[in-house]
């Protein structure tokens, strides 16, 4: 098992855009970089060849308008708000493509929550099937 970690606020997949006739991804330069740093925390070990699992836990920071004894009573509790948690995890699943694995195919489970935090960011392992 093996846990990678996207600091920030959790980033969900956008559908794609279309302008002047032409279909364009808006979050091209954040990918890079989430996948960037996955790839580095990787290292130079080998991708992911055999099916895997994939644990995610998205930490949402309670809003700054809530009181600090609100916020503090939501720490580790469900986040219910948006963004969807499947659009989430196909962001993840598409920067890894290629920095762990070669194609999405090979995750064969998912499990996935979003919860509230301290410090907003994403947390995932990798374990071997």
């Amino acid at each position: 098992m093996v846990e990678y970690q996207i600091l920030g606020a959790p980033v969900p997949l956008h559908r794609p855009r279309f302008s002047k006739g032409k279909v364009y991804n808006d979050q091209k330069s954040q990918m890079l970089i989430d996948y960037l740093s996955i790839k580095s925390q990787h290292g130079k070990r080998s991708l992911y060849q055999e099916p895997i699992h994939l644990e995610i836990t998205f930490t949402f920071q309670a809003p700054q308008s809530y009181s600090p004894k609100k916020q503090s009573m939501l720490l580790n509790k469900p986040h219910q708000a948006r963004p969807d948690l499947d659009n989430l995890v196909k962001y993840v699943m598409d920067i890894c493509t290629g920095a762990l694995y070669t194609d999405d195919k090979i995750v064969t489970s998912i499990s996935a929550e979003k919860i509230y935090g301290l410090h907003p960011k994403t947390i995932f392992t990798v374990t071997k099937l």
